[in-house]
């Protein structure tokens, strides 16, 4: 199970942090963020997908959140 803390912030969130969807799903890595019209702020995330292939899309913050990581290794809890 991903252990999740916090929604995502394109401020405070740095490039290669590891997010989830809120809704569940695999562990991402946090490409880059844009932004669209009306203020909306999107992030491309990548993951590896069945046999290896890799998978990007562009998501809401809103959808997005940070998966935690343990403080003493930095590896991602589960």
């Amino acid at each position: 199970m991903v252990i999740c803390e916090s929604m995502i912030n394109s401020n405070t969130t740095p490039i290669g942090s590891v997010v989830t969807l809120k809704s569940g799903g695999p562990k991402m890595t946090l490409e880059d963020y844009r932004e669209l019209n009306r203020g909306v702020i999107t992030a491309m995330c990548m993951w590896f997908h069945e046999y290896s292939a890799v998978r990007r899309y562009e998501f809401p913050l809103a959808c997005l959140t940070l998966v935690s990581e343990n403080p003493k290794t930095g590896a991602v809890n589960q």
